[in-house]
């Protein structure tokens, strides 16, 4: 019986909701079928198909593609507010305000070469003595070092002594004794030893050297009975009571860094103490890490620090709307700053979607923007955005997505002419082409996989083996990167792939390369072999992918 009132429940109330809008459903079916002409992907809008299907590529579902969408003059988007709302798009204004970049710089405590120096023999001989015989011993100005047995020192003793005696006998007597006196002071003995040498007349087989200045021993290359000869290394020595501190900068760090800049550090083996110093120095050349060298002098009196320990600094540098880093006294401009959200980014092309107040409903268009130094979550703009415009910082990718699905210029799908990169100014060889090659298809392969370590050794031999190589600047740029992570070595990614593909039909490839395109938000064009799709965009979360195959090179 109570099934029985259960179906007939359902009977009325289907029979109700028939009764009350058949009209609605009817001019809706109708109303789809008018505007709806034709079908496509939400990740192909290439496809556009008379019926509702299946993509041919990655077989999803087709969705209903607006009419007109062939038109490329006009990227405006325009939606209801229940639209918007479901999209879950915000905004918000573009302003000029204080630009503070933050950045983290490691390194190590190290001494100060100025005051570090190498103490070695005055003469020929052997070490009879050494009177601080170990690393780290500590010796004053005038403190003995060692005493040697030198034939070279006994000879000008006894010249000296000589001349002394005789000094009544010859007219030039004075000038020669001069003479002797600084040849002994030459030879490693100081001015007491030679005024006592010349009260006594004795000649001393063995002669004490004594320290010309303080320090701490820190590499000992003699010990007691060597022969040395004049300039052997006996001690090296520094004062630790000046040390420097050497961090490391990587290469899109460095206009963000100026000597004079205030900079806090710590060191790892005391934890909770916060140090200060000022940036002294900025090496003028990278280093084969593509790092550069900034140093810290560091007052040590208290002899807290040695060298060799971890340091980890951060410097707030101040930038202004030329991109340049300024004091922060000064009276400058401030920069327009939009959000890193509101940004999408390939290759040197970046574009942020702005909002038309002007009209009632939600209107958004895109406009291509040049980008300066990343400051916290903002991004600095040189050019395209005026103070006051509103920008997308919620839902950026989905009004791009929507934009695409009408065929129009998007950051995802754009001008032909922005797609492919140029390649003749590349000057580079037919065999050193194909080494950077086969390393980038091991880069895809292990991005494929979340493969980092891998993957940043690979990047880094693309990057030797451009290196210096004319128009190669843009397969160079993304090692200027940190590629502290895999979501970054992704991006370099990006930018390599779009010279390559640029640039592999000027070069004849053995084997057969595909070139595959990602729609996705993070994903982008990237080459590689024959047989199963993996992408190197978005790794394990994407296996396997359907993205199109664009082009096929090589075999030949």
């Amino acid at each position: 019986m109570k099934k029985l009132y259960i179906i007939i429940s359902i009977i009325i109330a289907f029979a109700i909701g028939f009764w009350i809008s058949p009209s609605e459903l009817v001019e809706t079916n109708v109303e789809h079928t008018e505007i709806n002409s034709s079908w496509t992907c939400s990740m192909h809008p290439q496809i556009q198909l008379p019926e509702f299907g299946q993509c041919p590529i990655c077989f999803m579902d087709l969705i209903p593609s607006e009419a007109g969408s062939g038109d490329d003059s006009n990227v405006v988007l325009t939606m209801s507010n229940s639209a918007r709302k479901l999209a879950e798009i915000q905004t918000t204004t573009v302003n000029r305000t204080k630009a503070i970049a933050n950045i983290k710089l490691s390194g190590m405590v190290a001494f100060d070469k100025t005051k570090t120096q190498t103490i070695s023999a005055w003469a020929d001989g052997r070490i009879t003595k050494l009177f601080i015989d170990f690393v780290g011993s500590e010796f004053e100005n005038g403190d003995a070092l060692y005493s040697i047995y030198s034939p070279q020192i006994i000879s000008a003793q006894e010249e000296f002594v000589q001349l002394i005696k005789s000094q009544n006998s010859y007219e030039s007597s004075a000038s020669l004794l001069n003479l002797a006196k600084e040849k002994l002071y030459l030879l490693g003995m100081t001015i007491s030893q030679i005024d006592d040498l010349k009260q006594s007349l004795q000649v001393k087989n063995e002669i004490t050297i004594y320290s010309q200045n303080s320090g701490t021993v820190i590499s000992l290359y003699k010990s007691s009975g060597e022969y040395v000869k004049t300039g052997s290394s006996i001690f090296l020595t520094s004062d630790l009571h000046s040390l420097w501190l050497e961090l490391d900068a990587h290469e899109n760090e460095i206009t963000m860094l100026k000597i004079g800049q205030t900079l806090e550090y710590n060191v790892n083996s005391i934890p909770g103490k916060i140090f200060k110093g000022i940036i002294d120095f900025i090496q003028p050349n990278l280093s084969k890490s593509r790092t550069v060298k900034v140093r810290v002098n560091v007052d040590n009196s208290l002899l807290t620090l040695k060298p060799k320990m971890f340091v980890t600094a951060l410097v707030n540098s101040r930038i202004n709307n030329q991109n340049e880093v300024v004091s922060d006294n000064d009276s400058v401009e401030n920069p327009l700053l939009v959000p890193v959200t509101s940004v999408l980014r390939t290759g040197t092309r970046a574009i942020v979607y702005l909002q038309d107040e002007s009209e009632e409903k939600p209107t958004f268009f895109g406009e291509t923007v040049t980008l300066g130094h990343r400051v916290g979550e903002n991004y600095i703009v040189l050019k395209g955005l005026n103070e006051g415009d509103v920008v997308v910082t919620n839902g950026v990718f989905k009004i791009d997505s929507a934009l695409q699905l009408k065929g129009k210029t998007t950051m995802m799908n754009p001008k032909k002419s922005e797609k492919v990169l140029k390649i003749a100014e590349l000057k580079i060889s037919q065999t050193l082409f194909t080494k950077v090659i086969e390393y980038y298809l091991d880069l895809q392969e292990y991005l494929s996989v979340d493969d980092y370590q891998n993957a940043y050794s690979s990047t880094m031999e693309i990057h030797k083996l451009t290196m210096g190589v004319t128009g190669a600047e843009s397969i160079m740029q993304p090692m200027m990167k940190s590629n502290l992570n895999i979501m970054e070595l992704r991006i370099s990614f990006r930018e390599i792939s779009d010279v390559l593909r640029g640039s592999i039909e000027k070069y004849s490839i053995k084997y057969t390369i595909e070139e595959h395109q990602c729609m996705m938000k993070e994903g982008g064009f990237w080459l590689q072999l024959p047989g199963k799709v993996i992408n190197p965009y978005y790794g394990k979360d994407m296996l396997p992918c359907h993205a199109e195959i664009t082009r096929t090179f090589g075999g030949k």
